[in-house]
């Protein structure tokens, strides 16, 4: 039902509520609505989009201004009437609220209900009108066939590209509503084939697309393109290219599996023909607002984010990758047919897409990475194409050269924008960080980022992610350890703490070798990092008896008493403190278990909490308490059934049970079928599924590279 706002005082609103409490100053937000400001109209449905529908839920005030908001949307005069009609499309969608609430069944019933209003409105002479429509008809339950129709039919007659790219996508959703059981009259597979029958129509003569004889685009006439275009496939004043990217938007929604063969490098020339005109002011911006983004601790999503007018063709881009899973060469194919492309938005829209790609699949991306590498060279995509090499560790090889081209080019330190990455990037109000370019190259053992590294190791303040490049390069350069010791022992204060940091990982990646340093690390306090560096120099670290004997009482004393260990040879404060440590296998932890393996046979009397390690339903500690077993007695064999069920039970933690397989050598013959089965699998299980892990190519990498030596082990 449509009402005019003349009615609205007949409502006891009052009595009605939404987000913010009593619904009383909606007829006010109407009414200024519709009213000649524009600002004053802006703020009106800014409002009712806070109050009536927030965060995806509705209220019995919602309901009530439904049939208000209907008649602004049908009222030719109101200006802003594609903005009620998203208003609308939102409410009629809310799913915060279970169906069975009353206000959300209610309020899905009254923007269903206007249908007959809606379908009309594809008509209207406003094209923005035209262009909000389609997203409300998708509230729609029931029989959805004649709303199918109707979104067929204007998509022959609709002159104008975005409102058409509309209307394709509401085909689309139809489609998945029907595929969901969610409507009826609409066939998922049909719309899906009408979508393949679309995009295959040739183009007219004058349209902007390239046609059948192009190089850049195949011809329409593939055999992998699903049937004829159907009668009701737009015309020729539609066959453009938007028109045809909205109809492979659709094909992602409904029928993906027609986006093979010849149709994938088609799609990417119609992408690179696209994002041509895209002028370079307009390219998405590289989203880094604190230094926890640029180090990679939140997802690819976060890190090159869409924000621009090419946004709606990145996130295309995106969803054609996702929806091929894993064919992984029809993957590459359309991600290095847009990066090999003149135009840097078709090149920018890859660059998120091939991080998902690679960050998650196993495959042959030796032609993708170096295009990756190619764009370090242009200072409109270098910042974002950096965040993808940094996170790809050893498969950023076939960037290696331009990478070093962009460290060495680089600012020493600087803020982060365009261009190649600073070697440092500095915060207002953070700490600095090691650029991506200089990880990068540095996770590739590059010899070519140490000009960088000894640069940033001699900063007065040390990066917080400088540590693992120092440990990287300690033993083969030398002149490293030195100057950490040099900046440590030239203050106390709180600026040499990065310094201590880098000093602590260098030693115990040194081990033996580090022992020049000892009193720089007994100058400040004695941590349980500081105690796992000083035990691994081992009796060179003698003057840190004193201090390891005053952990032991402390949380974590244990890793202090194994240092004593390793430094002295005393065994029994280790193996005392280790018992009480190890004794509940609910409590114990990862780092105790190592510890007590670190030990080996003098470690002996911890057998028994060790074994029950091994076989306690809590598994979080099954691999390290396995390895620890082994080093202890040289039991490998016992383990081996519970890490055999943890394998298949645990996808993620193969990583580390191929790390101990690979060092008991040919006791791993039992889980032999597992592991060799691993390398055939294309999907990284080292990835995080809901979110982004910076180590899960490396992690994966080291699994395959663990897989190889077992087997190898086990002929």
């Amino acid at each position: 039902m449509i009402k005019e706002l003349d009615d609205l005082d007949g409502v006891g609103w009052g009595a009605l509520g939404h987000a913010w409490g009593a619904a009383d100053d909606v007829p006010d937000l109407l009414r200024r609505l519709a009213g000649p400001e524009p600002r004053d109209r802006a703020d009106a449905l800014s409002g009712l989009r806070g109050a009536v529908y927030l965060h995806g839920d509705v209220f019995d005030g919602t309901v009530a201004a439904i049939p208000f908001l209907l008649g602004l949307a049908s009222d030719p005069r109101v200006p802003d009437r594609a903005g009620v009609l998203r208003l609308l499309a939102g409410i009629g969608g809310a799913t915060r609220r279970e169906d069975q609430d009353p206000d959300f069944v209610a309020a899905r019933a009254a923007v269903a209900d206007a249908a007959p209003l809606l379908l009309r409105l594809l008509d209207d002479a406003d094209p923005a009108v035209r262009h909000a429509v389609p997203a409300t008809l998708l509230v729609q339950r029931g029989d959805a066939g004649v709303i199918l129709a109707a979104l067929r039919a204007r998509l022959t007659v609709e002159p104008d590209p975005d409102v058409r790219g509309a209307l394709a996508a509401a085909v689309a959703g139809l489609g998945r509503l029907a595929a969901a059981g969610l409507v009826s009259g609409v066939d998922p597979a049909e719309v899906g084939a009408w979508f393949a029958g679309w995009f295959a129509a040739p183009a007219p003569a004058g349209a902007d697309v390239p046609g059948p004889a192009s190089a850049d685009v195949p011809g329409p006439a593939s055999a992998d393109v699903p049937g004829p275009a159907s009668a009701d496939v737009p015309g020729p004043a539609s066959a453009d290219v938007r028109c045809r990217l909205a109809a492979v938007a659709g094909l992602v929604d409904t029928a993906p599996e027609a986006l093979a063969g010849d149709l994938v490098p088609a799609v990417a020339g119609l992408l690179r023909a696209d994002l041509q005109a895209v002028p370079p002011e307009a390219l998405p911006a590289v989203n880094v607002s604190r230094p926890q983004d640029l180090v990679g601790v939140v997802s690819p999503a976060r890190l090159i984010e869409p924000q621009s007018t090419a946004g709606s063709r990145d996130e295309l881009v995106e969803d054609l990758s996702l929806a091929m899973e894993e064919r992984i060469e029809d993957r590459v194919a359309l991600l290095t047919g847009l990066l090999s492309a003149g135009a840097p938005a078709a090149r920018s829209a890859a660059l998120r897409p091939a991080l998902g790609l690679i960050g998650y699949w196993r495959g042959d991306y030796t032609d993708l990475i170096a295009l990756l590498g190619a764009q370090l060279a242009d200072a409109r995509l270098a910042g974002r194409a950096a965040l993808v090499l940094e996170h790809l560790d050893a498969l950023a090889a076939p960037a290696a050269d331009a990478l070093a081209a962009a460290v060495t080019s680089a600012a020493p330190e600087s803020p982060y924008g365009d261009g190649p990455p600073p070697w440092v990037v500095t915060w207002r109000a953070w700490e600095p960080n090691v650029g991506p370019t200089v990880r990068a190259l540095a996770a590739l053992n590059d010899e070519r980022a140490l000009p960088a590294v000894r640069a940033i190791l001699d900063r007065d303040v040390l990066p917080s992610n400088a540590a693992p490049l120092a440990a990287r390069y300690a033993a083969t350069a030398p002149d490293l350890l030195p100057t950490v010791r040099r900046r440590c022992a030239e203050s106390a204060d709180s600026a040499t703490a990065g310094h201590r940091r880098a000093l602590t990982v260098v030693a115990a990646a040194l081990g033996p070798a580090a022992a020049e340093a000892v009193p720089e690390l007994l100058a400040g306090p004695v941590d349980l990092m500081t105690a796992n560096a000083l035990g691994r120099i081992g009796p060179d670290a003698a003057a840190a008896v004193p201090a390891l004997r005053a952990m032991l009482d402390r949380d974590g004393g244990y890793l202090a008493a194994a240092a004593l260990w390793q430094i002295t040879g005393e065994a029994g404060p280790a193996v005392e403190s280790l018992a009480r440590e190890l004794d509940d296998p609910w409590d114990a932890t990862t780092s105790a278990a190592e510890a007590a393996g670190r030990l080996g046979p003098a470690g002996a009397a911890l057998e028994a909490p060790l074994r029950a390690l091994v076989d306690a339903d809590d598994d979080h500690i099954h691999v390290a308490a396995a390895q620890a077993l082994w080093r202890v007695t040289g039991d490998a064999e016992t383990p081996l059934p519970a890490l055999a069920r943890l394998w298949t039970a645990k996808p993620r933690r193969r990583a580390e049970i191929a790390a101990h397989l690979a060092t008991i050598g040919p006791a791993a013959r039992p889980m032999r079928d597992l592991v060799a089965a691993e390398p055939q699998e294309r999907f990284r299980h080292s990835a995080a599924l809901n979110g982004w892990s910076t180590r899960q190519v490396a992690d994966d990498l080291a699994l395959l590279h663990d897989c190889h030596t077992i087997l190898a082990a086990t002929n």
